[in-house]
């Protein structure tokens, strides 16, 4: 889950024109990871970036690019919403917790 969380909020503070508010909850429900993040940034939607070039030798590739490819892959399901001048990112990730709580 943190790789999630860092690249989502690195590219907010790197790329939105306002980075003073990023809201985030997590939430656990049924065996799933639920991210919530909202900024007030210019419009961005991950699901429309383009699939970058995968190349057999790290010496040709380019940099970046592959942190919302990444975000993509691991990801059970991705839903972006454009409401009232902000972006809503909802990120859902398997995450299967056991209960380590010993009964007394």
């Amino acid at each position: 889950m943190y790789p999630i969380l860092e690249e989502l909020v690195s590219n907010i503070l790197k790329y939105a024109m306002n980075q003073e508010d990023i809201n985030l909850s997590l939430n656990y429900i049924n065996n799933s990871m639920i991210i919530n993040i909202e900024d007030y940034g210019d419009k961005f939607n991950p699901m429309e970036s383009k699939v970058p070039v995968i190349v057999k030798s790290v010496d040709d590739m380019l940099i970046g690019g592959l942190g919302i490819h990444i975000v993509k892959q691991l990801a059970k399901r991705i839903n972006y919403h454009r409401v009232g001048g902000h972006n809503i990112l909802q990120v859902i990730i398997e995450a299967a917790i056991k209960n380590k709580r010993q009964e007394v």
